[in-house]
């Protein structure tokens, strides 16, 4: 070796070395706002790769300065470098040096390592064994190194045997190659190691062995048995409390975990320590994080060891006064993690399970005088939601008695986490929500307007008025004029929710923001002018939102005034950074407004959109360091920067869409090349661009089939001609569609390409699905299988999939097709119902969560109203499934129970008038409703009344008519489930006809009914327009029969003739 470049090899590290010395001294006074020259460092690191590291030879002189006792941090900077020259393109450098000079440096390596005295060095040399041991095993040209490591194992000198598991370790990390054979040994070797007497360091390096043992073989037999000494390490480590050696041992442990290492009776054991471990305040806050870290993972791995309910009780008793603790940064970040342990809780096991007792430390702590005790009970509440929103609902009136008296608190923790859990609750409970309207609404009003709470109660009243489709008038005026207060005196970051919030107020409540509309215009126009970067452009762009929203919520006659002034605006936008998106989004909402009114303004508004879907997403090459290419271990890859452009890309693709659908015809001369682009953003690599593109297209799709005007189809064989450019489009789309199917990764675009198939199948009919059935069926069996590609990743077991919602929006789209292919199909379709039937119907269980229970007994119903008569074989099967879901404790499935076994009365050729009294005492509960019930109970009345006409229509012999009359006529009219009526008034005129003296009792309140049907004033869609027609004849007929009663009814001023 040439001694000057071994000396300037040194010297040029040493120049490294200091140079980063002086960088860090630089920055460690907070005073000094002038960064440090990088200069020194980039010429040093430079000159190292153009000059130094272009040969092998660099690696035998980095060995040596490493083996030279003289300056031991240039000796551990030499193995740093040689470790990645050695690793560098899979040891390309490494393998060119001549085979003997190779032996000779790994016979140095291990002297060295274990002859080494500084600590520094000989973990640095290890790892540079580690680097050559995954070149050389590979190639099984290093056979004394094992035998080498398990004999210094086992020396009498405790450096040795710390010294050889450390070797062992990291060889373990970095390869198994070469070490298969040995694996018998080295688990006899660790069952020593785990118990040596001398050393709790080689205790500690053992259990990471064992780690990274475990992460290459299969059978983890051989590891169970070291479980018990594996934990004991762990507690030692843990009392000696240096952190170092307890990360090291709880990444094995989560190693162990993850790789889902059988751990039996010793679970409820391990998570006893672990809690231990992270209430132990004398623990330091490093390592009772790292506990409840382990702790969380330990839960949602181990559901089945972790459900017993004295362990869930522990759990929660022991974590929940640590969520209330705040006192300091490092008391939050334990709090943040023990709340994320309880949430592992909520998720991952029956809420059956879990909340009853959660719900009973509620009334244990809620009436504690101390408010820290109520602040925990709040936070956790709000963690809960997720996994238990479903449980929940019987216990919601003591949950909302609680929540309303903290809204008041005096306490203003209390009332923060109070904001934060109605927040949730928004998201995951909507009908409870919007049932407190009356009482939430106003408790917020009052505390946006204190500084402490303003911010957080914002966005609390943000989610509830995204659900205010029925907010009263009153809470709405209360609402929308607090907030605007705001707008001229709160901080930027709260009027940008307050503009938010306004907005989806509007979307919510529909025509009943027009009086808001006209001020609030006003009040948002110094807002649509700002242009300074930051948050002066992320308000102007939520403003632009907002005022899309008002658009689409009053209509274009009312929004007409803003409309070229909006548009203009809009434009400007376009040339903005950050403002791009929100024009295309608001280019979107006048589209859908204004229709074909807005085809004007496609010459300037394509040409964006159809750049920015074109537009390139890699800004210039840019290396680590600015003059010096410095070459990177994990890769030779240069670095590129995404930008922004992602976003604005994908509401573009979903613009483009909207386009066409809204102007029709004349979008036509863009479409080719608009088709051309979307395309090509199907492969793109983020899933919210290949989301939108694939909604788009097949949002193409049906548009260009309407402009067709084909004839309407119908159930069955016949299809309506189709357009052979309508024919050509499908094909094309649809092959490229299902290609990328085959390989989506991502489950929410697979979500919206099954719900934009149901739609086409729905639109188009027939001529959609000729030629695809059986692709559509294969696909839709996949996904409700959970045997799709992007399904494939799910790291939840089979117990925990029926727990949780996770991939629910997915299985309910493949529902979704199945129903529009039976819809189309018809009767003919029953074949395919054999197969689909035990796939949908798995998900009615008690262990399904409520929207798994709601789709399968929706889906399986509307099957049935598809196939008629065809669903006699399946009829038993149904009604059990039908009957017991009439039994749910949920509103939502009872709905879809209640619509599912009328269906089955009605099409099945099986009598099932002999079941009658036991459906009649199934539905009865579902008729006891006072003006307070929920949503979706009144849902379920209105199905049940549609069950009871049906069983009329069937059979009224079979219908104990003077014990149902009161109940049917009493249900009437429907406030919800119109399309009900239609069964409704089927069996009222059926009652006329057949047995009129069954309905005559009734007449009185059969009028009202009709005329509440018949105001045009009223609700819209109540009735089709036949049975309206037949409603109006009966009517007249009643009218020449009895003309005091239909005068006192109010029929006078109707014009039936």
């Amino acid at each position: 070796m040439d001694p000057n470049y071994l000396q300037s090899l040194h010297e040029v590290l040493a120049q490294a070395l200091l140079s980063d010395a002086k960088l860090i001294n630089s920055v460690s006074f907070p005073d000094d706002l002038i960064l440090p020259s990088f200069s020194w460092l980039f010429q040093a690191m430079a000159q190292l790769n153009q000059v130094y590291y272009k040969t092998p030879e660099c690696i035998k002189a980095l060995c040596i300065i490493l083996a030279n006792p003289v300056d031991p941090p240039v000796r551990v900077l030499a193995a740093q470098e040689m470790r990645q020259r050695i690793l560098k393109n899979n040891g390309k450098q490494w393998s060119l040096l001549p085979r003997t000079e190779r032996e000779s440096i790994k016979s140095n390596l291990l002297g060295l390592v274990q002859m080494e005295t500084s600590e520094f060095a000989r973990r640095a040399a290890a790892q540079v064994v580690a680097a050559v041991a995954a070149y050389e095993l590979s190639h099984s040209s290093w056979p004394q190194l094992i035998p080498f490591v398990t004999r210094i194992c086992c020396y009498g000198n405790v450096l040795d045997r710390k010294v050889g598991i450390y070797l062992c370790s990291h060889v373990l990390e970095v390869t198994m190659d070469g070490i298969e054979d040995h694996v018998d040994g080295l688990l006899t070797l660790f069952e020593k190691l785990l118990v040596d007497p001398r050393s709790l360091e080689t205790r500690i390096i053992t259990v990471r062995a064992v780690g990274a043992l475990a992460s290459h073989i299969d059978d983890f037999a051989c590891i169970q048995k070291l479980l018990p000494m594996i934990f004991k390490v762990i507690s030692q480590s843990v009392l000696s409390q240096d952190i170092g050696d307890v990360e090291q041992v709880f990444d094995a442990l989560e190693t162990l975990i993850i790789l889902e290492v059988p751990m039996g009776e010793h679970v409820s054991d391990l998570a006893t320590s672990l809690l231990e471990y992270s209430v132990n305040r004398s623990a330091g806050t490093e390592i009772r994080v790292l506990a409840l870290s382990t702790l969380n993972l330990l839960i949602r791995s181990k559901t089945s060891k972790i459900e017993s309910k004295s362990m869930i009780e522990r759990v929660l008793t022991d974590l929940m006064p640590i969520t209330a603790k705040p006192q300091s940064v490092y008391d939050n970040e334990i709090s943040r993690s023990a709340l994320q342990s309880i949430e592992g809780l909520f998720v991952s096991l029956p809420p059956c399970q879990v909340y009853p007792i959660f719900h009973s430390l509620i009334k244990m702590y809620t009436p504690s005088p101390d408010p820290l005790h109520r602040r925990a009970v709040m936070i956790v509440l709000g963690v809960s939601v997720e996994g238990c929103s479903e449980f929940m609902t019987p216990y919601m009136p003591e949950v909302w008695s609680f929540i309303e008296r903290c809204l008041q608190e005096p306490d203003l923790g209390v009332r923060k986490a109070t904001c934060e859990t109605v927040s949730r609750l928004s998201v995951w409970l909507e009908d409870e929500c919007a049932s407190r309207h009356s009482t939430l609404i106003p408790a917020l009003v009052n505390l946006i307007h204190n500084h402490d709470t303003q911010l957080l109660a914002c966005s609390t009243l943000d989610g509830l008025l995204d659900i205010s489709g029925e907010i009263s008038d009153q809470c709405l005026q209360l609402a929308i004029e607090q907030l605007s207060c705001l707008l001229d005196t709160a901080p930027l970051t709260v009027i940008a929710i307050v503009i938010g919030a306004i907005g989806r107020a509007a979307g919510a409540v529909k025509g009943r923001f027009l009086p808001f509309l006209v001020p609030l215009m006003h009040r948002l126009e110094p807002f649509l002018t700002l242009t300074r970067e930051g948050e002066d452009a992320d308000i102007r762009a939520i403003t632009m939102e907002a005022i899309g929203l008002f658009a689409e919520a009053v209509g274009k006659e009312n929004f007409q005034p803003y409309f070229h002034g909006m548009m203009k605006q809009a434009f400007e936008g376009i040339d903005i950074d950050n403002l791009k998106e929100s024009s295309f989004g608001f280019f979107a909402s006048m589209a859908r407004v204004f229709g074909k009114e807005f085809a004007v303004h496609l010459p300037n508004v394509v040409p964006p959109l159809l750049a920015t879907c074109e537009e390139s997403e890699r800004d210039e090459e840019v290396s680590n360091f600015s003059g010096a290419s410095v070459e990177s271990e994990e890769s030779d890859n240069v670095v590129h920067v995404t930008s922004g452009i992602v976003v604005e890309k994908q509401i573009a693709a979903d613009t483009i869409g909207t386009l066409f659908s809204a102007t029709r015809e004349h979008f036509l001369p863009y479409i080719e090349r608009c088709v051309l682009v979307l395309v090509s953003l199907l492969p793109h690599p983020y899933d919210g661009v290949r989301k939108n593109a694939t909604e788009s297209l097949l949002k193409i799709v049906r548009t260009f089939c309407a402009l067709g005007k084909p004839e309407e189809w119908r159930p069955g064989s016949f299809m309506p001609a189709l357009d052979q450019n309508m024919k050509d489009l499908i094909s094309h789309t649809f092959r490229l569609l299902l290609h990328r199917y085959e390989r989506e990764t991502d489950e929410s675009v697979v979500y919206s390409l099954f719900v934009g198939f149901a739609k086409a199948i729905y639109k188009i009919g027939p001529g959609f699905i000729e030629g695809r059935v059986e692709q559509l069926c294969s696909i839709a069996i996949q996904v409700l299988n959970q045997e799709a590609w992007c399904q494939k990743d799910s790291d939840q077991d089979g117990a925990q999939e029926h727990r949780a919602d996770d991939g629910f929006m997915l299985v309910s789209s493949a529902g979704d097709v199945v129903a529009a292919l039976a819809s189309v199909i018809g009767p003919e379709f029953a074949p395919a119902f054999n197969t689909f039937y035990p796939s949908i119907a798995k998900y009615y269980t008690k262990d399904h969560s409520r929207r798994y229970r709601s789709f399968a007994v929706g889906c399986l119903a509307n099957i049935v109203s598809s196939i008629k008569s065809a669903v006699t074989s399946h009829s038993n099967d149904l009604f059990q499934l039908f009957l017991c879901a009439l039994k749910d404790p949920e509103a939502e499935v009872l709905s879809e129970a209640a619509f599912g076994i009328g269906a089955l009365i009605e099409y099945s050729e099986d009598d099932l008038s002999s079941q009658y009294p036991t459906i009649l005492t199934a539905l009865w509960p579902l008729f006891d409703v006072t003006p307070s019930t929920p949503a979706g109970r009144l849902n379920a009345r209105d199905n049940a009344t549609g069950v009871i006409a049906r069983m009329i229509l069937q059979n009224h012999a079979a219908v104990p008519l003077d014990q149902v009359m009161p109940v049917f006529i009493r249900a009437l009219p429907l406030q919800r489930s119109y399309h009900e009526n239609e069964a409704v008034f089927r069996a009222i005129f059926h009652l006329f006809r057949t047995c009129p003296a069954e309905a005559h009792p009734y007449i009185g309140k059969l009028l009202k009914v009709f005329m509440h049907v018949l105001d045009s004033n009223g609700p819209e869609h109540q009735l089709t327009d036949s049975t309206r027609r037949d409603l109006v004849i009966l009517v007249n007929a009643l009218h020449g029969q009895s003309p005091q009663e239909m005068q006192e009814a109010g029929f006078a001023v109707f014009s039936i003739g």
